[in-house]
């Protein structure tokens, strides 16, 4: 379980600021889930706030076998870059090794 907040500050003077709230559970010695959501708000260079926040919703599911390890995420994402027209939804699947 876990809450992660990021505040940035941008380039061009405008700002992000995220929380990340996660829960996940370690269903076997090689398997875990977890659920998340990041909720962004930001402002412009002008520093005018977005009227809508960009917000993710996630699932993923990760195994490993010691040094090998591999995670496959699903993403819904509302309001990207601060649009209320602009959602989308993803797979992702990663894999590694651990040195």
């Amino acid at each position: 379980m876990g809450i992660d907040k990021r505040d940035a500050e941008l380039s061009d003077n405008a700002e992000q600021d995220s929380m990340e709230y996660l829960v996940s559970y370690k269903i076997s010695p090689n398997t875990s889930v977890g659920l998340g959501k990041i909720v962004t708000e930001g402002k412009n260079a002008s520093g005018v706030s977005y009227s809508t926040k960009e917000q993710i919703n996630y699932v993923q599911v990760g195994y490993s076998l010691g040094a090998i390890y591999g995670a496959l995420n699903y993403v819904d994402a509302e309001n990207i870059a601060y649009s209320s027209t602009q959602d989308g939804k993803a797979w992702v699947a990663n894999f590694g090794v651990k040195f």
